[in-house]
């Protein structure tokens, strides 16, 4: 009974290093993912694998400027570049529309939710084409103070003149953001760190999601793909082989059932051979692999 209380306070210990384990292969995961995911947008607004990890190297030396999560900032900023794209505010102007709300939000030491809020609120309206005042008002004013009177005073209006001007419909995203984009820098200063609480906790964030990329960009995460892939067409396999089972096995009941096999012989091949089909699309799906291949 001694020992008890030691091997108790050892178990314990063990369970805490397997939750952190399992806790550091989840961020490993979603790191990589996020990742994944910002590449394949940038690649269809950009062109090429190249220029998207040259956009992402553009964000990671933005966020560790501003304090921003990295991965957070991409995914805004893909949502943001996929919006424009075909319009007169792509390529640059974006960047600058997006480095402005950062800037302005950052500076005020708003939390990665109020971040990315605010730059829906832009991609929205750059989607819509027109500003409207559920986004101008309700999701840009509510997190980003002053913003209202900074987007008027951009315009050269009054607050009343903007708000007529929006009600009307008439003053479309092209003429409007790289306004208000000017507007916010201009409030905001020249604005070369931000050193909040809130943008030192994201640097920390951003330091362990750099290793986990570089981790993952060195083949353990193509590695934990492919192991998900097999594992699932496993699971495919054994699906259909018993699929496979059950109806061979109502065929041969059927049989004998009424004592007609004419058909028995072609109803088991059949039966086979859906089994086999199944498993294959599966494997092409997975894999994109072809009996061809």
């Amino acid at each position: 009974l001694g020992g008890t209380p030691r091997s108790a306070v050892i178990g314990l210990g063990d369970a805490f290093k397997a939750l952190a384990a399992s806790l550091v292969v989840k961020d490993f995961i979603e790191a990589n993912v996020a990742f994944e995911s910002f590449e394949r947008t940038m690649v269809l607004v950009k062109g090429s694998t190249e220029e998207a990890n040259a956009e992402f190297e553009y964000l990671t030396q933005l966020s560790n400027k501003l304090g921003l999560e990295v991965l957070d900032a991409a995914k805004n900023y893909a949502s943001l570049s996929a919006a424009t794209k075909g319009t007169n505010i792509e390529g640059a102007q974006t960047r600058q529309i997006f480095e402005a709300v950062s800037i302005a939000m950052s500076s005020l030491g708003k939390s990665s939710a109020d971040t990315q809020g605010a730059l829906q609120a832009i991609t929205q309206i750059v989607s819509k084409g027109t500003v409207s005042m559920e986004e101008l008002r309700q999701q840009l004013g509510e997190r980003l103070p002053g913003a209202f009177q900074i987007a008027a005073d951009s315009m050269g209006l009054t607050t009343k003149e903007l708000n007529d001007l929006v009600a009307s419909g008439k003053l479309t995203a092209e003429e409007f953001l790289p306004k208000l984009a000017a507007g916010l820098k201009l409030a905001c200063g020249d604005v070369s760190y931000v050193d909040t609480y809130t943008a030192s906790l994201n640097r920390l964030k951003n330091a362990a999601t750099d290793a986990e990329l570089q981790i993952g960009r060195s083949g353990a995460f193509d590695v934990l793909t492919k192991s998900v892939q097999v594992g699932t067409l496993a699971i495919t396999g054994a699906v259909a082989a018993f699929e496979v089972l059950g109806n061979t096995a109502g065929i041969t009941l059927a049989a004998l059932t009424t004592l007609d096999f004419s058909h028995f012989g072609e109803d088991i091949a059949a039966a086979m051979l859906d089994g086999a089909n199944k498993t294959n699309q599966a494997r092409d799906a997975l894999f994109g692999l072809s009996d061809a291949s």
